[in-house]
């Protein structure tokens, strides 16, 4: 009799410890990260000279439903250039404005020198086509 209370005493542990034999399966969601998504539309990184000025090495990439835009903005003009800031316009493939900003230099740009601006947007724009320039002095 003390065997078979013994083992009944077991099993029932056995079974409180595996959760009563029920097949409880925790789902393993795996939180992939964002991923960084870079536009590399020929209109988006090609080089552009706007006023004079060579806006080169830009990049456009997003991530986390944010955008951001780098360009090195060089002066080759043979003078020094006092810029305030950039209009920056962003173009989806028919040529509309689907996001502007501006991009802050307010500082003189020594002839021969280059600055680097960045520029961001709260929205993605991974279907972007071109950005243009505009400079305010």
């Amino acid at each position: 009799m003390k065997k078979k209370i013994g083992i009944i005493l077991v099993a029932c542990l056995a079974m409180f410890a595996t959760g009563c034999g029920c097949d409880k399966k925790e789902e393993k969601v795996e939180k992939k990260e964002d991923e960084v998504k870079v536009n590399t539309s020929e209109d988006i990184v090609k080089d552009q000279v706007v006023e004079g000025l060579k806006l080169t090495n830009t990049s456009l990439s997003s991530q986390n439903g944010m955008a951001t835009l780098v360009t090195e903005v060089s002066n080759d003009t043979g003078k020094d250039e006092y810029l305030l800031s950039f209009n920056i316009y962003i173009k989806d493939k028919d040529g509309n404005i689907i996001a502007e900003n501006f991009g802050y230099v307010g500082e003189v740009i020594p002839n021969g020198t280059s600055r680097t601006i960045t520029s961001s947007w709260d929205q993605e724009l991974v279907g972007a086509t071109a950005v243009e320039y505009s400079i305010n002095r």
